[in-house]
């Protein structure tokens, strides 16, 4: 049994993938995550009769996303992980949007604030996803060409840059995926046969792309 969370977005979400059944919860994102994401876990392990003592292995979203969301997920994934000897591992956010849609195309693009994007870019080939570049963090209006058909542009970017997506590739037909989604138990599916034996950190790294997390005073006023 796997226990998945995510909690690099808007949404935070929790899931537990056994038997190749997946059980998710979702929630609204909020200051409070490091405080309620353990409580959720507790009362999903509970609902299904299970405990932390059923786990064989912890995956969490590792980024990229903000900055604050990604080190909770971390932090909780390795104190379960390391206090129960688990396996753990980091699945990176935009694989975990491209597989939404595992039989298309993808370009998965979350906001990355201070008026940028992060973007992934995967190519769908025998029902499996191909990363076709280094994940990169861009302004919109400098977006990297691609040459892929028919992908869909799917994550919290979309929204917000949807004119600046658009410019960039609407020659490409695209669809545009707008929903918020919660990711865990994408994540869960995606973490199988992936583990190492036993505890250890070596796939437990946050993805940041950037490191610079905040503008300064002067940097957002001269945005406005």
């Amino acid at each position: 049994m796997i226990l998945a969370l995510d909690t690099s977005g808007t949404l935070f979400s929790i899931a537990l993938l056994n038997e190749g059944n997946i059980e998710q919860r979702i929630f609204d994102a909020n200051k409070q995550n490091s405080e309620k994401i353990i409580i959720e876990i507790q009362n999903l392990l509970k609902s299904l009769n299970f405990s932390l003592e059923d786990l064989k292995g912890i995956a969490f979203g590792s980024g990229p996303g903000t900055f604050s969301g990604v080190r909770v997920a971390c932090g909780i994934a390795y104190g379960i992980a390391y206090a129960k000897k688990l396996p753990i591992i980091g699945i990176d956010t935009l694989e975990a949007l491209a597989a939404i849609h595992p039989k298309n195309n993808s370009i998965s693009c979350i906001d990355a604030r201070m008026n940028q994007i992060y973007l992934g870019f995967f190519k769908e080939s025998n029902n499996k996803l191909i990363r076709q570049r280094e994940y990169g963090v861009y302004d919109p209006t400098e977006l990297p060409e691609s040459s892929l058909d028919n992908p869909i542009i799917i994550g919290s970017g979309v929204k917000m840059y949807i004119n600046e997506l658009r410019k960039r590739y609407d020659k490409l037909s695209p669809a545009y995926d707008q929903k918020s989604y919660g990711l865990a138990g994408v994540i869960a599916k995606l973490s199988q046969n992936r583990f190492d034996q036993g505890f250890g950190l070596s796939k437990a790294s946050p993805i940041y792309i950037r490191n610079k997390v905040a503008q300064t005073i002067i940097e957002r006023a001269g945005a406005k």
